[in-house]
């Protein structure tokens, strides 16, 4: 009876312990890694990936680095309506400022958009800014990365304003109070750092619009005067950031 009891017990015991691992895998959401200097830790080397042999001096942990703050820039980006008789269309060919951080190793914060060179096709849109005309601020706007795909190990980031609901307000054409507001999300693609430690990385946008399971919260242009509201695509050329450690989103 000892002898089945204490089998009975080896059983579970592996049955527990392999149950929560399968779980704990199955359950986990992508991450930013860092490879974290440690005394006595798994790896010696920088990227993680030779084992130390009980004399290494890295570990693989969730992490932002030691510098969480990133860059970046875009070349192009339409925000066009997304019905097919919208007469909504705004291209901007590039941005002066692309920036942020990672508040966690789930998510950003501060994220700060400044599209230059935008116009309707008929008139320029946005701001002067000191000598740089046609400016559309965006920002600053946070959200958590999540699966997009958790088979296919495809991450997205979901990013809304810090504060409010209006992500940006600008005119087209002449002086005055804005005429527009974007509101809703900015929803993009994760790439170049899953699974593999790099410090550029890049946000695509204008594919899907929301996390694995969740719903969309498109972004949205409101004519400021008429309260009229309709849902706009943005499109364009991914952004590339580039953050100040090495760090990789494990998914």
């Amino acid at each position: 009876m000892r002898v089945l009891l204490r089998t009975a017990i080896v059983v579970m015991a592996a049955v527990g312990i392999f149950g929560v691992t399968a779980a704990q895998s199955s359950a986990a959401e992508p991450a930013f890694f860092e490879c974290a200097k440690l005394k006595g830790g798994e790896f010696k080397d920088k990227l993680c990936s030779e084992p130390g042999a009980g004399k290494g001096k890295y570990e693989l942990t969730e992490g932002v680095g030691a510098n969480p703050e990133l860059t970046g820039k875009i070349s192009e980006t339409l925000i066009a309506g997304e019905s097919p008789d919208s007469g909504f269309e705004i291209g901007c060919e590039k941005s002066r400022v692309l920036s942020g951080r990672l508040a966690s190793p789930t998510s950003f914060s501060g994220v700060m958009i400044q599209l230059a060179n935008c116009d309707n096709g008929l008139l320029d849109c946005g701001a002067t800014i000191g000598h740089h005309t046609h400016l559309i601020d965006i920002g600053p706007l946070a959200g958590p990365i999540g699966y997009i795909s958790r088979g296919s190990h495809t991450v997205g980031v979901d990013l809304t304003p810090e504060t409010g609901s209006t992500l940006a307000e600008f005119r087209c054409g002449g002086t005055g109070p804005p005429e527009y507001r974007f509101k809703g999300a900015i929803f993009g693609t994760l790439g170049g750092d899953i699974n593999v430690f790099s410090k550029p990385f890049q946000i695509a946008v204008g594919g899907t619009l929301s996390f694995e399971g969740g719903e969309p919260n498109p972004l949205e242009v409101e004519e400021i005067a008429t309260t009229q509201t309709e849902v706009v695509r943005l499109s364009g050329t991914p952004w590339k950031m580039k953050g100040k450690s090495l760090l990789e989103v494990k998914a």
